[in-house]
């Protein structure tokens, strides 16, 4: 297995996480949750600081209006009752189990 820098990992491995349009797992969370999760997952929080910032952080990068709320539901499934979708937590740490398997030993 190919190994990249840690910083490398992260950044791509939480854009997979926030962009996979398969579904939509159970619970509800924001990015900066989804990032200290991930951190946990891999033991390294003690290692990395994560600053929370708001929208007006990159204001003058990213200026296009942000919607008040991001939060992704999986109406058509839960219509039908079949909304199976485990909760995020366990979704994120099975996929770094199962991708990221010694990455970081």
């Amino acid at each position: 297995m190919e190994r990249r820098p840690l910083p490398t990992i992260l950044p791509r491995t939480l854009k997979h996480c926030l962009s996979r349009s398969t579904g939509v797992c159970g619970g509800q969370t924001s990015r900066l949750e989804v990032c200290e999760v991930l951190l946990d997952i891999l033991h390294l929080r003690e290692r990395i600081k994560v600053t929370p910032v708001n929208s007006d952080f990159y204001k003058d990068v990213y200026f296009a209006q942000r919607p008040a709320n991001e939060r992704l539901v999986n109406r058509k499934l839960e219509i039908r009752e079949l909304n199976l979708m485990q909760d995020w937590k366990i979704a994120l740490k099975e996929y770094i189990s199962q991708y990221y398997k010694g990455y970081l030993d």
